[in-house]
């Protein structure tokens, strides 16, 4: 019988040099085609250029935040800017020729927190994210105003099988933003000479409370406004060969395929038990947590939020909570359980804790292995009063990203799905809170010839 062997050569062994010819990039600023100037529940409107090939991880959107504080004398409250500059994106919506390609859902800020915590690292969010989209709130007498950049998106801008997009086969693309309600500010006062973020909505003049009443009125009075906004997105050019092949594979096969990951929001008040429906071709995760129902509120405290040996505070609207607390730092105790059911089908197949939940964090983007990027929450306390949520992986993790469809598909088949939480101790829940389910699918983009479009949910 012969011998076989294997052989490999490492890439890393290879002698390999090559070139791209004819390769070129350049930055274009996009203006918006609505005012300049917006406040809560206007719309802002850019167009992306035609006949251009579009580096869609380089879209970013630059804006000024002007914050507003009421009251006079010791009853002034000072707005300060929550923790994320995706707070301000109430509700994203984007156009491909007309043809809506993204659900357009109300929470866009809920959502993207959700992804975040588990998607993002405590590194990146103490550095990147705090130096360009505001991630840590902070307690100044005043009220604030910061220049912000938006360059993180989820869904079709930078979530797609295809990085680069060629416009001139798919036509414009017309991105609008809802601007967040003013809800999305967090009250700070002068407690004795001292400027504090609030966190407790008591007017009694306490320990991080408001001054008075007046005071807790003066909250709901916070507003803001941006100003100076502009976009940009990265062009770029290469050899005539690539847009030949394009053409060839478009007669060939009459379209051109692309993937990208859609969001959905499913919410339910003040039970724990979130029953909801979805049909697609890929389901592929799921997050699922609890908040406060006064988030969508004018004027709400913060949340305290402790971490290694500081203490930070999440926006009211981005406090996803368990409101399951452990009892004693040192020998933690959770009751909380849960568990997501899926026609039937229970996953896991048991009552999963806490524990549970927190191991899921990486796992659910594929973070595995010991040098594996990390995550946000970095204490059990921080993860349980701030950073809560439950996730669930149905996909394949196939190396492959979004260029596979390998979630679970709800397509012609009635589907029920619950995510169910229990053992909360009874005094920790308040009577009306909302439960918050995201699902993340993975959609399909069919491009014809003259520009048609189709999706494929």
């Amino acid at each position: 019988m012969a011998e076989h062997h294997d052989e490999c050569i490492a890439p890393n062994l290879v002698f390999a040099c090559t070139q791209m010819s004819d390769y070129t990039r350049n930055r274009y600023r996009l203006d918006t085609t609505s005012a300049t100037i917006g406040q809560a529940g206007q719309i802002i409107t850019v167009n992306f250029p035609e006949a251009s090939l579009l580096d869609m991880k380089s879209f970013r959107f630059f804006f000024q935040v002007v914050a507003s504080g009421a009251g006079t004398g010791t009853d002034t409250v000072y707005a300060r800017i929550g923790d994320d500059a995706s707070l301000f994106c109430q509700k994203l919506e984007i156009y491909l020729n007309g043809v809506q390609v993204s659900s357009g859902q109300n929470e866009y800020n809920s959502m993207y927190r959700l992804t975040k915590i588990s998607k993002s690292s405590l590194d990146r969010n103490a550095t990147f994210n705090q130096l360009s989209q505001h991630s840590f709130i902070t307690a100044q007498a005043s009220n604030e105003t910061a220049n912000l950049c938006i360059s993180d998106w989820n869904g079709f801008l930078n979530d797609l099988s295809t990085r680069f997009l060629p416009t001139s086969l798919i036509g414009q693309i017309q991105v609008r933003i809802t601007l967040a309600n003013n809800c999305v500010l967090v009250p700070c006062q002068s407690l004795s000479g001292t400027a504090t973020i609030i966190t407790d909505n008591t007017g009694t003049g306490g320990a991080n409370q408001f001054t008075s009443s007046t005071a807790v009125t003066n909250a709901t009075q916070m507003s803001y406004y941006v100003q100076n906004i502009r976009f940009s997105i990265d062009a770029i050019s290469v050899c005539p060969a690539y847009n030949e092949m394009l053409s060839q594979q478009l007669t060939r096969e009459g379209e051109l395929k692309l993937n990208y990951r859609e969001y959905y929001t499913f919410l339910a008040s003040s039970i724990l038990t979130n029953r909801f429906a979805l049909a697609s071709s890929s389901i592929d995760l799921m997050f699922g947590s609890l908040r406060p129902a006064s988030y969508n509120q004018n004027g709400q405290v913060a949340t305290a939020v402790p971490a290694f040996g500081t203490s930070g505070y999440v926006a009211n609207y981005l406090a996803y909570q368990c409101f399951d607390p452990d009892t004693s730092i040192s020998a933690p105790t959770s009751n909380l359980q849960y568990q997501w059911s899926i026609n039937n089908v229970l996953m896991p197949q048991y009552l999963a804790y806490v524990e549970d939940a927190i191991a899921d964090l990486p796992y659910v983007w594929d973070k595995v292995g010991a040098d594996a990027r990390g995550i946000i929450p970095s204490t059990r306390v921080n993860f349980k009063t701030g950073f809560f949520e439950v996730p669930l992986v149905l996909n394949h993790p196939s190396g492959m990203g979004l260029a596979v469809r390998s979630g679970y598909n709800s397509r012609g088949v009635n589907s029920t799905m619950l995510f169910n939480l229990s053992g909360i101790p009874s005094g920790t829940l308040p009577s009306t809170y909302n439960n918050i389910v995201v699902v993340g699918t993975t959609a399909q983009l069919k491009i014809g010839i003259g520009r048609s479009i189709a999706i494929d949910f």
